[in-house]
């Protein structure tokens, strides 16, 4: 997407003709990679290994949680937005709901009360926050 296919490929650039701004498929592409992509990978680094990123410790004062635990939530947030966008401007696929079903998860479970334990910063708590699972 990032390179540009349209035409005859699999996502013909007729499907973005209903999509302000959007003229093409490297946008969409951007927004896959470096949005959901790499944002997933540093929002799993964040819950797995809960690392205290200086730039982050407004966040965490602010939430009273990890910065990974408000990501998790925008993160599943965008994904229901995305996909909400896509059922409205491209034929429908079977993978749609099941990307809807896994964005509605992100945005629930960091609400459960173990996430919420696990991700709590630790200044607001009484308990000392057991350290990661090393492997």
């Amino acid at each position: 997407m990032i390179f540009g296919v349209g035409g005859d490929s699999l996502l013909p650039d007729e499907y973005l003709e209903d999509l302000p701004l959007i003229i093409n498929w490297v946008v969409p592409g951007l927004i896959l990679a470096v949005g959901f992509g790499f944002g997933s990978l540093v929002t799993a680094y964040g819950v797995w290994r809960r690392p205290r990123w200086q730039w982050a410790q407004r966040l965490a004062r602010f939430t009273r949680f990890h910065w990974s635990w408000p990501a998790t939530v925008v993160l599943g947030m965008a994904q229901v937005v995305w996909i909400s966008i896509e059922l409205l401007s491209i034929p429908f696929s079977p993978l749609m709901p099941t990307f809807g079903f896994v964005g509605l998860a992100l945005m629930l479970i960091p609400f459960t009360p173990s996430f919420r334990e696990y991700l709590s910063d630790p200044a607001s708590r009484s308990d000392p926050v057991p350290e990661p699972v090393k492997v």
